[in-house]
């Protein structure tokens, strides 16, 4: 029988762990006895409904924790729907600590709420600014808000995990009208996310190491981001393992050179980005261009902007998001029609070097009416036109011929409640 220890849930865990922090850092840790910790709750959250005007099975994800598509002809609340409670803890003004919990659909089906947040901050000096523990993956622009619904224009489509383990250092000073951060990490990604397999990819372990050069002036915030991933995706799922093994077989000609093609264990990855975006109060605007490069795999490229103008309560707002990259499938060498089980592999071996790529656009129209100072409600239409797409389910991808793929189309109506308290 297992001990209590062992029975505790992961968030119980971080939550006696946060205890202990306020333990840490209340007046018995160094603040004075007039000055006790202050503690602050707040939270957000979405309920969210989405329709697939699809007629032939295939679904959409806003997201890829999510388990699986939004179903074709009928309305999904998984897709967007989400709770997170956060707590601040500040001791005084150089030291405090941060925990947030999320619920929201996952790559398991369930609604079990994740840890995302849980790190000290410490401020040495007014102009530094240090963090240790589980933080928010800052990828893009603005990249830390994107679970707070409300914080954003839109509904977002993002494509990697949310949380990572590790430090952070940011350093931040006045420069002419504005003021200059720089910020570097050094994490471990946190999470799992559903690709095209049957079990979902395990992305904890991938090493990151970024750095994010950022100047804001009065509504304008301009930011540059390089990094380097090293690969991590724990066990195969059967099916791909089984692909991995028949492709190792010397009576495959070209096997070992797609599957040193299709390995993802510690395959490094480079990113660089430049995104811009504009806050006058009534015009807001955000857009982000990127490239993600590894060796022996085509580079994979990103253009994404949404902008929106207040009028009255009401903001009507559009977004754009395309990614390509060159395709240079590779075939196994056997001829098609030898036989059932090889045609089947020569099938497979394509479908999974499709499955790495991205080849989509997304158009978006929307709308955002204010009902309070802290409550939208958002109506959203997503034109999506797609080849190799990591946010669309579509089983026939993998039975279809890959190498002539065209693209394929469908649209996705989205309306949301969002909050923050």
């Amino acid at each position: 029988m297992s001990s209590p220890v062992q029975q505790r849930s992961p968030i119980g865990n971080a939550v006696r762990a946060f205890l202990a922090m306020l333990t840490l850092l209340g007046p018995g840790g160094g603040a004075r006895a007039d000055e006790p910790p202050a503690l602050t709750l707040s939270g957000f959250g979405t309920l969210g409904a989405v329709y697939n005007d699809n007629r032939d099975g295939t679904g959409f994800r806003r997201d890829v924790i999510v388990s699986s598509g939004a179903p074709a002809r009928r309305w999904s609340f998984g897709q967007d729907s989400k709770l997170g409670v956060q707590a601040d803890l500040r001791h005084d003004d150089t030291l405090g600590a941060t925990l947030q919990v999320i619920s929201r659909n996952r790559y398991d089906t369930g609604y079990t709420p994740e840890l995302t947040w849980a790190f000290v901050k410490w401020m040495p000096r007014p102009d530094l600014t240090l963090r240790a523990g589980r933080l928010g993956v800052e990828f893009y622009i603005l990249g830390d808000t994107t679970e707070i619904g409300y914080a954003n224009l839109g509904l977002p489509t993002t494509q990697y995990p949310i949380s990572a383990d590790g430090v952070d250092a940011e350093w931040m000073t006045p420069m002419g009208a504005g003021t200059l951060r720089l910020k570097g990490q050094l994490t471990r990604l946190r999470g799992k996310m559903r690709m095209y397999a049957e079990q979902p990819g395990d992305a904890d372990g991938t090493r990151v190491a970024d750095l994010h050069l950022e100047y804001a002036q009065g509504p304008w915030l301009g930011r540059v981001t390089a990094g380097r991933l090293t690969v991590h995706v724990g066990p195969l799922d059967p099916s791909v393992q089984a692909l991995y093994d028949a492709l190792a077989s010397p009576a495959v000609p070209r096997g070992a050179e797609i599957r040193d093609l299709l390995t993802l264990e510690g395959r490094v990855q480079s990113y660089v980005g430049a995104g811009l975006g504009y806050d006058s109060g009534s015009l807001r605007f955000l857009g982000y261009a990127g490239t993600l490069s590894s060796p022996g795999w085509a580079d994979v490229h990103l253009l994404k902007a949404q902008a929106g103008y207040r009028i009255g309560e009401f903001t009507p707002y559009a977004g754009y998001l395309r990614q390509w990259t060159g395709r240079g499938l590779i075939e196994t060498g056997i001829p098609m029609g030898f036989s059932a089980a090889t045609d089947t592999l020569n099938q497979a071996a394509l479908a999974a070097q499709a499955a790495v790529k991205a080849n989509q656009t997304i158009a978006t129209l929307g709308l955002r009416y204010e009902l309070s100072r802290n409550t939208a409600l958002k109506f959203q239409v997503d034109s999506v036109r797609y080849q190799d797409s990591p946010n669309v389910v579509d089983p026939s991808l993998l039975t279809t011929d890959v190498a002539g793929r065209g693209f394929k189309s469908m649209t996705i109506y989205s309306t949301a409640l969002e909050f923050v308290f």
